[in-house]
This record gives structure tokens, sequence and C-alpha cells, in this order.
């Protein structure tokens, strides 16, 4: 998958869950070093949402959410962690959503859970 298309995923889910969810666009594409995260959203009880998105043009090699590993739920943890020492903010949800070809989204939230 391209960088492009990618992006495109990640702007298609952040408005997504804006309709969706009512949910409100903090940062895209946080990084910091050993640690990326696609989309920081607040959410209607102003907890803060971490979102890792997965988009696969087809389910051939699997579906997006089999593809967060181990070693990226690590990453996510050490993001979460990071964002933590800029940011006052503590109610957290690490959520993954899958996107397929067809704009199809899956959202599991609570879908990495901290420690």
């Amino acid at each position: 998958m391209s960088v492009a298309a990618g992006s495109q995923a990640e702007e298609y889910v952040a408005r997504w869950l804006e309709e969706t969810k009512d949910w409100v666009l903090i940062e895209k594409n946080w990084k910091r070093p050993r640690c990326e995260v696609d989309l920081i959203m607040r959410d209607t009880t102003n907890t803060i949402r971490f979102i890792e998105v997965k988009y696969r043009t087809t389910n051939r090699a699997g579906s997006g959410l089999e593809y967060v590993t181990a070693a990226k739920q690590k990453k996510l943890k050490i993001a979460v962690l990071s964002w933590f020492k800029e940011n006052e903010e503590r109610a957290v949800s690490i959520d993954v959503v899958a996107m397929d070809g067809n704009g199809v989204c899956t959202l599991i939230e609570n879908a990495i859970q901290e420690g």
C-alpha cells in the first residue's frame, strides 16, 4: 500500500469517526522517536482515543485487524506514555479501525489494553 493510500484512509477514518461518533480530531500522524499514532481524537466523554488505522484493499492476506501485531501494540503503548509526558490528559483508549477497499470501517474500541 502506498503512503498516499494510507494517508487517504486515515483522513476517511477521521471523518467517519467525527460523523458517526462525534469525536474530535486532536492530532494526525503524531510521531516521536520509536512510536507513531495515526489519529488522536477526543470522544464525547473527554476520553483521548489513540487510533491505529489499518487499510487493506482486500482480505486475501488477512483483515487489517490481523496486522496489529504484538510489536505494533507495544509501540502504541509507548506512544501513549510519550503523549502523556507532553499532555495533562489521563482518560485513554487505544482503538483500532480496519477499513476495507469498499470504505467499510470496523472500530474496535479498547483493542489494546494498557500494561
